[in-house]
């Protein structure tokens, strides 16, 4: 169970344990973490306050039957709630489940997981260890026509389509 509450965002995985990229992933966002999650752990969750964003952490692919779930229901009951998904080492077509899901943005982690979300979750990251003003320089150049975004740091971002 969560200990604290955040307006701005919340973590949340089904594994039993932090892995290092976690850990990482949790000091870049600073946010709680809820590990563990079941769908009845997650709307106990929310009771206690709902979060700007949920990012769900993936790196085992057993866990994503359970993680589509909780992407789903959380789509249906928060629908205000940006829904990003973090897949560490795994197969692309763990992708396609998880946007079918509700996934607002998926995003494919080989390494390097602050510059991952430097280069897209950023905004919802203000307030943190970083100033508004380091964002606004941080431009986005496109870089097709389909709507990929190349950030500063070299990492490449897919939109999903309109929230």
């Amino acid at each position: 169970m969560v200990t604290e509450s955040t307006s701005q965002g919340l973590i949340v995985s089904t594994s039993p344990r932090a892995a290092a990229a976690l850990d990482e992933l949790i000091v870049c966002c600073g946010w709680p973490v809820l590990l563990q999650a079941t769908p009845q752990r997650f709307r106990r969750e929310l009771l206690l306050g709902v979060p700007k964003l949920s990012l769900f952490w993936l790196d085992d692919e057993r866990d994503v039957a359970t993680t589509v779930q909780l992407l789903s229901w959380l789509g249906t009951y928060q629908p205000a709630v940006r829904r990003v998904a973090v897949g560490y080492q795994l197969p692309a077509n763990v992708e396609v489940a998880v946007r079918s899901a509700g996934a607002h943005m998926y995003l494919a982690a080989a390494d390097n997981i602050r510059a991952l979300l430097d280069g897209s979750i950023a905004p919802w990251l203000r307030g943190r260890d970083r100033s508004a003003v380091e964002f606004s320089e941080r431009p986005f150049a496109v870089d097709s026509p389909r709507g990929s975004r190349a950030s500063p740091l070299g990492v490449t971002l897919h939109p999903s389509g309109p929230p």
